[in-house]
């Protein structure tokens, strides 16, 4: 076998056990769920709600609305603004809402997030985007699972907003994907592999303990659930906390969003490598996301080569387009199953169908599950995900790239 079809069946093979093993964490999960898993505590506690701020006056207003018009009572949530030094009308905004102000000089989302958390008379405290908005009920959903001991955040479900756009069809699938997998990790593993960084509870001392919000780092709220969990906590998702956030409608923003979420996720993992091991949820988490990196390395000039490779030179334009079209869509997949009776059972075919299989089943799964409607464009981010997937790893590569060459240092600005 030459060595090119030896890493695409190592790779195809790697791809699938991982998915095999999630989709049997889902399946427990389903097994395991039950409707009203968190039980609402005879007690409300109150609650402070950190809203970071940096040059927010398009979503300020309606994030605070949100947060105001919650189904929780007013008396027990304390609203923080904490201003990073926004040059815009930002503060005369929050002013006019009449929430509490803490001004800084722009030093970033973590000094905000940690002086809000200082100046708050809660032991909840909320941490909510400035570009996001709670459903009226998702404040009392968040705060329910926190009556057990043992819970030291909760993160929420965030929702894509402006999901009309190209890629804001193929982020409102990802993002359901992604809830969907730390959801049934947090149910089974006690761990969930980060947090929505838009949208989520913490109890302060599991903060207190955790040392805070770390700068270390460019993905704070991946390392904050890594250092929660080391605190001995858990980390657990609420599917009824629901939160709609913005998302990059560019591909220059895009790669710049998930290079420096690449960047932030291998500095925690380089940072907690000492905590593999020890912990058998928080290792799998880690190990499963270097595998993904190490994964996204190799994909893009494997399928590259793959896809050329079976390119017939006198195929006309038509069938190009056919041969294209099979390789990035759903189709695909498709193709090759009514395809086994020519082709026969070919080790890579088998590997490649179960896994294009379990992927779209799961997204399925995930969209639902979020109370997504199965219309013609989540259709379509489905059908047609795999170029995505490849977009996505080309952002990985890249991340990984200017991690190795900066020494993990370095911004994405």
């Amino acid at each position: 076998m030459e060595p090119i079809f030896l890493l695409t069946t190592v790779m195809f093979f790697s791809t699938m056990v991982v998915l095999v093993a999630w989709f049997s964490i889902a399946v427990a999960f389903f097994i395991k769920s039950k409707k009203n898993q968190y039980e609402s505590s005879p007690k409300t506690p109150g609650i402070s709600v950190i809203v970071p701020a940096y040059n927010e006056e398009k979503n300020i207003a309606r994030c605070i609305k949100s947060i105001k018009n919650s189904k929780y009572p007013k008396s027990k949530i304390e609203i923080i603004v904490v201003d990073d030094g926004s040059t815009d009308n930002t503060i005369k905004i929050c002013r006019q809402l009449g929430v509490k102000i803490l001004r800084q000089n722009h030093k970033g989302k973590v000094e905000a997030l940690n002086r809000g958390i200082k100046n708050s008379i809660h032991d909840l405290i909320i941490t909510i985007d400035a570009d996001t908005v709670v459903d009226r009920y998702s404040i009392k959903e968040i705060v329910k699972p926190m009556g057990k001991r043992n819970i030291g955040a909760v993160s929420g479900v965030a929702k894509v907003t402006n999901k009309k756009s190209v890629l804001g069809i193929f982020q409102n699938v990802e993002y359901a994907y992604l809830q969907f997998v730390r959801e049934t990790f947090s149910s089974i593993i006690k761990t969930s592999p980060g947090i929505c960084g838009a949208f989520t509870c913490f109890k302060k001392e599991s903060l207190k303990k955790a040392g805070g919000f770390s700068k270390k780092t460019s993905s704070e709220d991946f390392d904050i659930a890594l250092q929660i969990k080391k605190a001995g906590y858990d980390v657990v998702l609420e599917p009824k906390a629901i939160a709609y956030t913005v998302v990059p409608q560019t591909i220059h923003s895009l790669f710049k969003q998930r290079f420096r979420w690449t960047k932030g996720i291998l500095q925690s993992i380089f940072l907690h490598k000492n905590f593999i091991g020890k912990s058998p949820s928080a290792s799998y988490v880690l190990l499963v996301h270097m595998f993904w990196f190490i994964i996204a390395m190799f994909s893009i000039p494997i399928i590259a080569y793959n896809v050329l490779y079976w390119i017939s030179p006198n195929s006309s334009l038509l069938n190009l387009l056919y041969y294209l079209f099979n390789w990035f869509s759903f189709a695909g997949i498709i193709n090759m199953i009514y395809m086994i009776p020519v082709w026969g059972i070919n080790i890579v075919y088998i590997f490649g169908i179960v896994s294009g299989i379990l992927t779209f089943l799961l997204m399925l799964i995930a969209l639902r599950r979020y109370g997504e409607k199965i219309d013609a464009r989540n259709f379509i981010g489905m059908f047609f995900y795999f170029p995505y997937t490849l977009l996505l790893n080309i952002t990985l590569m890249g991340g990984v790239i200017y991690f190795i060459v900066k020494r993990g240092k370095g911004n994405f600005s």
